[in-house]
């Protein structure tokens, strides 16, 4: 899964956000990463299937998503974080 995270104004990169998937298939399933310099983050190797997103970040409102993994192909989210 590849996430890009970005400012909703500015359309800029966001460092620093949690992002935090839960496998709904498998709640114990929980994978959490910062994003890079570039607002992005790429996760190899996860199960097929639906997850929850949480995105947060000291001055944004936390946003949340949901995204669907399917075998051999790359999901993509794209997500605009707003000030708070």
């Amino acid at each position: 899964m590849k996430i890009v995270v970005t400012e909703a104004r500015t359309d800029e990169p966001v460092k620093g956000v949690t992002v935090r998937l839960i496998f709904d298939s498998d709640p114990t399933i929980i994978i959490e990463k910062i994003t890079a310099a570039k607002g992005g983050i790429y996760v190899k190797s996860m199960p097929a299937g639906n997850y929850h997103i949480t995105f947060s970040k000291a001055g944004y409102a936390t946003q949340t998503a949901t995204a669907s993994v399917n075998d051999g192909e790359t999901t993509t989210v794209n997500i605009k974080l707003v000030k708070s």
